[in-house]
């Protein structure tokens, strides 16, 4: 993997899963993922990852506690022991952006009204409950990273929430996302309405898109709206999901470019500013990163969209 990426000149933010089947496992997979990293990528800062913690069908909510104490307790435990020599915990600060979820949107899909509907042992954790308390796992990362300074922090470090989101089932998901998240991947459900279109606009949440993956799965590459929430100014960028199943080459991102520029009619400076976006949402804290970019703030960009909406909408009332 490394030698291709210093071939090409690459940099690639891997999903990497965690079984969190039981205690001792967990903690397992903490550290052999660790330690493959150590021992493999080495210290290689091209290559950096998202945990992904998968969401099962018919989850309860007893279930879902299980799961997630299982896969924060731990990391909660080496960020507060902070021993920069565990490899764990240099593996979290080094390398670890954020925390997605994935799994079958449509399943126990009953909408975000269920956030007030309790939390029975035996209720069923639907897509809006796993994304609320996988926000606060993260949270409770990001509140440990605040309270001290760590050894062998290059920079300031910050856990993202970047979750699957309106790939299937109901809008209510890009809701609780649009409240939760730092940016979502997929989002093509998104094209069912224009009011959360223009909410994410406001709001530049970053949305990682792979019409290839969609185009196997769940809509047609023609009717895939990339290319739509581009031109109307959301903050995209394509990726890849799942390359082994859903590409055909050795580079499966340049292959979501090359098919997204054909079918979509991108031209160089639009592929130039997607994969812009691409490394501004990476959240990567490398060095290396900032030289590859002209310095960005998008704050101020978001800034400065909320200030030309209100100029608009003031306009507007005054014709009126």
């Amino acid at each position: 993997m490394n030698e291709r990426f210093k071939r090409n000149n690459q940099y690639a933010e891997v999903r990497i899963s965690l079984n969190s089947s039981d205690k001792l496992r967990s903690e397992a997979s903490w550290r052999e993922l660790a330690e493959w990293d150590e021992g493999i990528v080495k210290d290689d800062i091209r290559i950096s990852y998202l945990v992904q913690i998968t969401r099962e069908p018919k989850c309860t909510m007893n279930k879902l506690f299980s799961k997630l104490h299982k896969v924060f307790d731990f990391a909660v435990e080496c960020l507060e022991t902070a021993n920069s020599d565990d490899a764990v915990y240099k593996f979290l600060m080094e390398r670890i952006n954020g925390i997605d979820v994935v799994g079958d949107e449509s399943s126990n899909d009953v909408g975000i009204s269920s956030l007030s509907r309790g939390n029975d042992d035996n209720t069923l954790a639907d897509y809006d409950m796993f994304a609320y308390y996988t926000y606060l796992g993260v949270a409770k990362l990001n509140a440990i990273l605040d309270k001290k300074p760590f050894p062998g922090a290059a920079a300031k470090k910050r856990f993202e929430f970047r979750p699957h989101s309106g790939e299937a089932g109901r809008i209510d998901h890009l809701v609780t996302a649009y409240l939760l998240a730092d940016g979502i991947n997929h989002g093509i459900n998104l094209k069912n309405s224009d009011a959360l279109q223009y909410l994410y606009y406001l709001s530049q949440v970053s949305m990682s898109m792979s019409p290839i993956c969609n185009d196997n799965l769940f809509l047609h590459l023609k009717e895939n709206p990339m290319n739509l929430f581009y031109q109307r100014g959301l903050f995209v960028t394509l990726s890849t999901d799942d390359p082994l199943f859903f590409h055909r080459s050795e580079d499966p991102l340049q292959e979501e470019y090359s098919v997204a520029a054909n079918a979509f009619g991108l031209n160089m400076i639009a592929l130039c500013e997607i994969a812009n976006n691409s490394v501004l949402i990476s959240n990567d804290q490398s060095i290396v990163h900032k030289r590859h970019l002209q310095k960005t703030s998008r704050g101020i960009f978001i800034l400065d969209v909320w200030e030309q909406e209100m100029k608009l909408i003031d306009a507007l009332r005054k014709l009126k």
